[in-house]
């Protein structure tokens, strides 16, 4: 009996490796690679997304393929329904990234089933049902297309032992954010209510213990798919130290790509002292409802100062899906809740030049997230010489701002007012040595340290 069983549960994985090898041959005749060439697949279905993960991503093909032209580049995407050259285009308008999609060899894979990675079909067991989902989308993306290589650039660590043991790749992650960390046990424990601990758990010692126990079984899970991978990058030291204590395994820091090149360039001159600049994507843990409250206090700070000065919150960002379009619309009603509606004003999908412009006339910046993993976004706001105050956690604390020298850290919005008030008070003189200082320090996030390095740790395996 006990024979059966093993027979019966090998015997599938064996015809599937049959499949899989024989699939693989197929691909490399449909798209003639010759010789030392390998099918070289980045796993990131929402490519189209305009983020700092896809910044990455395309950021690591261009890198690979001028290293590597003679290996063919797959990305396993989302049907968008467009033509793969419109997404090419608006990745290089977006990111400011010379993408040259003909020469490249890059070849789209629309999957059918990625609406299982989202969140919203998960209204409880979130992670466990979006795991569940990944790993099926990575089924189905091994199924129609075997690499040589699997580079996982989103954070789907359910993939890994399936690529690497059934599909015979070898396999590659970038990890920009772990996907449960001693924080979220903290909180779960200390039964605090966020965005992603409900507050009927949080109120509740017995749904509390449930979830600790799920959650511990969920990161020994998350260890044993972290170390089917061969190479391990992470993007910020913060990142580097969860994925060490989960996975307990050596990992490397490869800052991700930022646009501090062309941002470098814009003027420090000219610049509108009340103005102030919020850019992310509109997710629920950016926490952008702290930035209204900020703003709306550091309008109270200013009425018991004797000044009539109004700032300007100009919010920048991007919208994935309906859901994120519901969350900026909840924000303008807060907004006019606060009373401060003419405060704020709403930059949604907006292009490159226009982003660039509002920057270049803006005089500070604010970034809200609590444990942000690096915080691409900051390193912009500096290398655009914007006096930024950014939460006292995670990349911004740890890799990125030197407070009180090239930029401030806040946890509460009394904080960030405060120090959004002292900025608009420095002299002109200590605004400009801070700007100074600040573009000075981000040499190490530029596009150039992060193609050499992804580059160097890809070539273990390449």
């Amino acid at each position: 009996m006990f024979l059966f069983i093993i027979v019966g549960i090998l015997m599938p994985i064996y015809l599937l490796k049959l499949y899989v090898g024989y699939k693989h041959e197929q691909i490399r005749t449909r798209y003639a690679i010759n010789g030392n060439g390998k099918v070289v697949a980045f796993f990131h279905p929402f490519c189209n997304a305009g983020g700092g993960g896809e910044r990455v991503m395309w950021s690591a093909i261009k890198a690979l393929h001028q290293r590597y032209p003679q290996h063919c580049y797959i990305i396993y995407s989302d049907n968008y329904n467009v033509q793969p050259l419109t997404i090419v285009r608006k990745a290089s308008q977006t990111f400011q990234l010379d993408l040259a999609v003909e020469e490249m060899k890059v070849h789209f894979i629309k999957l059918r089933l990625c609406w299982l990675l989202l969140a919203k079909y998960y209204p409880i067991f979130t992670l466990l049902g979006q795991n569940i989902g990944s790993f099926i989308v990575g089924l189905e993306a091994m199924l129609r297309c075997p690499p040589d290589i699997y580079i996982d650039t989103m954070g789907a660590s359910f993939t890994y032992p399936l690529f690497r043991l059934v599909g015979s790749a070898k396999v590659a992650t970038y990890t920009h954010y772990p996907m449960i960390s001693a924080d979220m046990l903290q909180v779960v424990a200390c039964n605090q209510s966020t965005f992603n601990n409900r507050s009927i758990i949080a109120q509740s010692q017995l749904l509390t213990k449930i979830k600790l126990v799920y959650y511990h079984l969920l990161t020994f899970c998350y260890r044993m798919a972290g170390n089917s991978a061969n190479v391990v990058m992470v993007n910020s030291t913060w990142t580097r130290n969860h994925i060490e204590a989960l996975w307990r395994r050596t990992v490397v820091v490869v800052y991700p790509p930022c646009n501090v090149d062309n941002l470098s360039c814009l003027s420090l001159t000219n610049k509108k002292a009340n103005m102030i600049i919020s850019l992310s994507q509109f997710r629920p843990e950016k926490n952008h409802q702290l930035q209204l409250k900020s703003i709306s206090r550091l309008i109270d700070i200013l009425r018991e100062n004797g000044s009539t000065e109004r700032p300007l919150l100009v919010m920048i960002g991007s919208c994935r899906n309906e859901q994120d379009e519901k969350l900026a619309q909840s924000l303008s009603q807060q907004s006019i809740k606060l009373g401060i509606e003419d405060c704020v004003q709403f930059k949604l999908n907006i292009h490159y030049d226009e982003m660039a412009r509002l920057i270049e006339e803006a005089s500070m910046a604010i970034h809200t997230m609590t444990n942000e993993h690096f915080g691409i976004s900051v390193v912009e706001f500096l290398a655009a010489g914007l006096l930024t105050v950014a939460h006292n956690s995670g990349g911004p604390k740890l890799d990125i701002i030197t407070e009180n020298e090239t930029g401030f850290l806040a946890e509460n919005c009394d904080q960030f007012a405060h120090h959004l008030y002292r900025i608009m008070q420095l002299s002109a003189d200590n605004k400009h040595m801070i700007r100074l200082k600040a573009r000075k320090s981000l040499e190490q996030f530029s596009q150039q340290i992060f193609e050499q390095s992804f580059c160097q740790h890809m070539s273990l395996l390449l």
